[in-house]
């Protein structure tokens, strides 16, 4: 029996490479699927909190707009003091 000649040696690699660089992009894009359901999963279980908190449907893009206006919005306190309501959540949550 022949022993294998290094360019023999050298498509085998090449191919196993091939294979598992196939296997990393597979693996990639079922990690990337995953972290898509999830974010949906979550973006849907907070939308259905905010509309069951207020008792309020937010079914046009009119009302949408108007609730990210609401959240967005720059207002002032008596100290001069400049937020949104959408940065003192922010706040509100990261301290715990």
């Amino acid at each position: 029996m022949a022993a294998r000649s290094i360019e023999e040696r050298l498509d085998e690699v090449h191919k196993k490479q091939e294979q598992l660089k196939a296997k990393e992009k597979a693996l990639k894009a079922k990690q990337s699927q995953a972290a898509r359901k999830a974010r949906t999963k979550r973006l849907i279980e907070v939308g259905a909190i905010v509309e069951k908190s207020l008792a309020l449907e937010f079914d046009t893009q009119e009302k949408r707009d108007k609730l990210l206006n609401l959240l967005t919005k720059t207002r002032s306190d008596q100290n001069g003091y400049t937020y949104t309501l959408a940065s003192w959540l922010r706040q509100y949550f990261d301290q715990e």
